[in-house]
Formats: structure tokens, C-alpha cells, sequence
């Protein structure tokens, strides 16, 4: 979306990678155009650094919602593993690592099931 177009339709919806360029002082972009954002620890949508300045040798300025994007991945990509596993064994690989098991499986020894329908 050009940018009038996005802030015609911000009131009713708000966007991601929008909010990202605004919140980083980007008032003009071209439509099409291609941009690096995170969510932050505070919620808020970030423009990511471009690789050259990200390189730049000083410490990381990114401030990533790390717990965020792994609910993420565990509700978006995690899940679609389901049916390759058994409930105990995809409970065992894919558990919360804030709350680890008093017995730990033996990750060496699941495998992937085959279940023709």
C-alpha cells in the first residue's frame, strides 16, 4: 500500500510492517517495497536493521519479543508435527522449557509414525 492508502485505512486495521516504518520515523515508502520488521518486548513493531548496519560490529540494538515468536513457532510450525509423532512423544519434544519433566524422555529413541489412512 502506498503510504495515503495505509493511513486512510489505519483507524479500522492496523498493520504490522506499517506500523513498523511509522514507528521508526518513515513517513514515505514505495508501494511493493521490501522491509525487515520485528515485534519488540513491548509489543510495538519495529523496522530491523539492514544487514550492513546489523554487521556493524557493536552489540545487537534489536530488542525481540523472544517468548512471542516462540509461541509462534510452537502454535504455527510445531503444531503441523502432531500427526508425525505420538501425544507423549510430541508433548516430550515440543514442551514448554519453562517447565521441564521430573523424567526426561529419551529423545534418542522417538520416531516418526506412519499412519496410512
Amino acid at each position: 500500500k502506498s503510504p495515503a492508502q495505509y493511513l486512510a485505512s489505519r483507524s479500522g486495521r492496523r498493520e504490522h510492517a506499517y506500523e513498523a516504518m511509522l514507528t521508526g520515523g518513515r513517513r514515505q515508502w514505495r508501494r511493493g517495497e521490501r522491509v525487515r520488521v520485528f515485534r519488540s518486548r513491548d509489543g510495538a513493531a519495529r523496522l530491523a536493521p539492514e544487514r550492513s548496519e546489523a554487521s556493524g560490529g557493536g552489540p545487537d540494538a534489536r530488542d525481540y519479543d523472544v517468548e512471542h515468536y516462540v509461541r509462534v513457532l510452537r502454535a504455527n510450525y510445531a503444531s503441523r508435527l502432531a500427526r508425525a509423532f505420538t501425544a507423549a512423544d510430541f508433548a516430550a519434544l515440543f514442551a514448554d522449557p519453562a517447565q521441564p519433566s521430573l523424567f526426561p524422555p529419551a529423545y534418542a529413541a522417538i520416531r516418526a509414525v506412519l499412519t496410512a489412512v
